[in-house]
């Protein structure tokens, strides 16, 4: 097994803005012989299994996820009950994870003088 390297550009242009960083795995795989026949992982009857699991559970979450969501947006649209303006609270958790890493770009970007392309200086 190799060891895992990341490779960070150290000068940006504007074409490349945010910095993507590279993992590159290094890796000693031994030669076949011809005799032997070499499957990708995706073959292997239990990895199918399980992929079609996964893919057919995430189908279902988002079938699900949609229609509530879209029942609960008419619910909170059209008519008015007590609470309604306080249903922000219970998306907070799931909005929590994009503010944190907004706030970490920015902060990122302003240690390293970087122009956010907001228009201010």
């Amino acid at each position: 097994m190799g060891r895992a390297r990341a490779r960070i550009p150290l000068r940006a242009d504007r074409d490349h803005l945010p910095l993507r960083v590279q993992l590159v795995e290094r890796a000693e795989l031994p030669i076949p012989a011809d005799d032997q026949v070499v499957l990708p992982a995706i073959h292997n009857g239990d990895m199918q299994t399980a992929l079609w699991l996964s893919l057919k559970a995430a189908a279902l979450a988002t079938l699900i996820a949609l229609v509530l969501g879209t029942a609960a947006s008419f619910g909170v649209h059209r008519f008015r009950f007590f609470g309604a303006r306080h249903l922000v609270l219970l998306v907070l958790p799931i909005r929590a994870a994009r503010i944190i890493t907004g706030m970490a770009l920015n902060s990122y970007f302003a240690f390293w003088k970087i122009n956010s392309g907001s228009g201010r200086s």
